[in-house]
């Protein structure tokens, strides 16, 4: 039943459990937040480790009007949800969907649409800030931000010979004001020309439409081996992040005969197209928010502003074909230049730009109101017939060796599964004295180790330690 395959999956963005109906408020907060969002299905019967309980039967027929009366209560504007029961293993559970809103924002009667408003961040629902009800005022009259006119800046006071070289280049086109305006980039009003939201990204004027890249010792962020931050057009921030990272990256190499072939541990062409999946998709009406990338000894992340857009889901974003644009008139233009092939496959590209690399299948995680794309390093080293031993050259300039998690037997996350298979359970004072990691090293490798499904945390606090899941 499709109800059990959500059950299973546990409580995220579209899904939310509850043992019983709960009052007021509370269950209408739920309902807001999937009005507001890309909808959702609230599970009565339900416990939050996904044990089914059922619903008492007594309880069974009045849910539905009970419901039906909070929505009307607490709600506005008005949302119809769907409300019906199913039998799941001789247990009777009632089933809330929530469709996509059309109104949006939605919100509490009793607070208004300033503090009452509540969107789907993960598995919670929280109060919208001011720039995340625009967001949704846009969405409702289905405008994005880089489609609105800027009267903050003259145009005459924007120089788009970037723009010109770029189209030369990419596009072996020339490109006028006429264009530009066809693009959405520049909109006449009253017989003057103003820019739009998008051609100030493009440029690089806003201010926070810059790139922090970062290269950490080790798997945390307490000390770094270099970093860097690219401000500028769009298009010369992406080439300076590709060198950025093709320099803080293993180079490999492999001999098919006479033939030497370099490749990179994580390949560059997924790792352009998350790039170029940042900038096109991210939030850019969030003030003070900007793309960071980080390169740890086990991982690489792409934190760009901003969730995912409503209707994607991300349990099957890498399988689905489904595209969904935020920035229109940015991604019309990255489409014209060629940088992007086709709508919806990306991702499915950078799955299997890594499963042809052998390398773990790349993550996305929403955390707190941003996107995080990881990629693992190397998984499994790649064969080589280089006999005369000659040493493969790296483009690892900061000369600090890169551990290998199969290969090299020093690896931390090696050592704790070591221990955990001869050992019952580890704790943050034994991991210390095995890896020689600090103690906020080791709690952010247990983090990471939990994430990926190796480890499972157990206890609290000073009691707390570590089993193999």
């Amino acid at each position: 039943m499709e109800s059990v395959k959500k059950i299973k999956l546990g409580e995220n963005r579209f899904i939310e459990f509850k043992e019983k109906l709960p009052k007021y408020e509370t269950i209408a907060k739920t309902i807001l937040s999937f009005s507001n969002g890309g909808g959702g299905n609230i599970f009565i019967g339900v416990r939050d480790n996904g044990e089914i309980i059922g619903v008492d039967e007594n309880e069974l027929l009045n849910i539905p009007d009970k419901v039906s009366d909070i929505i009307y209560s607490f709600c506005y504007p008005l949302i119809i949800p769907d409300i019906y029961t199913e039998n799941i293993n001789g247990k009777n559970i009632v089933i809330i969907k929530i469709f996509p809103g059309s109104l949006k924002p939605y919100f509490l009667k009793t607070k208004g649409k300033n503090k009452g408003t509540y969107v789907r961040i993960g598995a919670e629902n929280k109060i919208a800030d001011n720039e995340f009800l625009l967001e949704l005022e846009r969405n409702s009259r289905n405008v994005g931000f880089d489609e609105e006119v800027n009267y903050n800046f003259n145009i005459n006071e924007i120089d788009i010979s970037f723009l010109e070289n770029i189209f030369k280049i990419k596009a072996n086109k020339k490109i006028t004001k006429n264009d530009l305006i066809n693009l959405k980039l520049i909109r006449e009003e009253n017989g003057k020309q103003y820019p739009t939201n998008a051609l100030l990204i493009l440029s690089g004027k806003l201010d926070n439409t810059y790139t922090d890249c970062a290269r950490f010792k080790g798997i945390t962020v307490n000390s770094f081996i270099d970093k860097k931050e690219f401000k500028g057009n769009l298009f010369e921030q992406i080439e300076l992040i590709e060198n950025f990272l093709k320099n803080h990256l293993n180079l490999n190499a492999e001999i098919k005969g006479f033939t030497r072939e370099d490749t990179y541990e994580i390949p560059i062409p997924a790792l352009r197209e998350a790039v170029l999946n940042a900038f096109i998709h991210r939030e850019y009406g969030r003030s003070g928010s900007n793309i960071k990338i980080a390169i740890f000894d086990d991982i690489l992340e792409i934190t760009s502003p901003g969730l995912l857009p409503l209707s994607i889901n991300i349990l099957n974003i890498f399988t689905s074909k489904r595209s969904e644009v935020r920035n229109k008139v940015i991604a019309k233009v990255f489409k014209e230049l060629k940088y992007i092939e086709q709508w919806g496959t990306g991702m499915g590209r950078i799955f299997n730009y890594c499963e042809e690399a052998d390398l773990n299948n790349p993550e996305i995680k929403e955390n707190g109101n941003f996107v995080q794309f990881v990629f693992h390093r190397l998984k499994t080293p790649i064969k080589s017939n280089n006999t005369d031993k000659t040493p493969i050259k790296s483009n690892n300039t900061d000369k600090t060796p890169i551990k290998s998690k199969n290969t090299d037997k020093m690896d931390s996350n090696y050592k704790i599964i070591k221990y955990l298979e001869n050992n019952n359970q580890i704790t943050n004072k034994v991991a210390r004295s095995i890896t020689d990691l600090t103690n906020d090293g080791v709690k952010s490798m247990f983090k990471r180790m939990t994430e990926k499904g190796l480890i499972e945390k157990n206890g609290s606090k000073k009691g707390t330690y570590y089993t193999l899941k």
